[in-house]
């Protein structure tokens, strides 16, 4: 689980603070937790909630790690594919990101990550692996912006997002 301590540190750095965009269909965010995902975890948990606003870092993280790391299982994976996972996971929804995962290793798509998804991640090789779960992210997008076309103004952040993976492995 050290791993896991690490990728959500990334994920709240790469998200920011508090924003709440117009054209963001999530509505307001803090860390990257959308006001619906809040309300959820607190009426999961029994918490009262509170202004989105107030939301800590510390709950933020523990978000993070039920709800994006282990409920859908991305503990798993192989190492190196478990951020770009997570991070898909964050701004596309758990399943969207299974489901990707599931089509580059020719397994059923039915977007939960268990054994034969795993097993199949494994024999994935790590430069092809990225570079073709960045595309479907990326594609995505454009399928997004071809539906709603005040979505556009995200697009530029989506793909340099996308692309700040593709660096980071040419950096290892």
């Amino acid at each position: 689980m050290r791993n896991a301590g690490k990728l959500i540190e990334e994920v709240i750095a790469r998200e920011g603070g508090y924003v709440n965009h117009s054209c963001d269909r999530g509505g307001e965010t803090k860390y990257g937790i959308t006001i619906n995902t809040y309300k959820q975890w607190c009426l999961k948990k029994g918490l009262k909630q509170k202004p989105l606003r107030l939301l800590t870092v510390g709950e933020a993280e523990k978000i993070y790690l039920e709800n994006y790391y282990l409920a859908p299982n991305i503990a798993a994976l192989p190492e190196y594919m478990q951020e770009v996972v997570m991070d898909t996971a964050v701004l596309h929804g758990t399943r969207r990101a299974a489901k990707y995962l599931q089509k580059l290793c020719g397994v059923k798509v039915d977007g939960a990550i268990g054994p034969i998804t795993v097993n199949a991640a494994e024999a994935l090789h790590k430069e092809m692996f990225l570079l073709n779960y960045i595309k479907l992210r990326i594609d995505n997008y454009i399928d997004i912006i071809k539906k709603d076309s005040s979505q556009k103004v995200f697009l530029q952040g989506w793909v340099n997002r996308s692309y700040e993976f593709l660096l980071k492995e040419g950096a290892d």
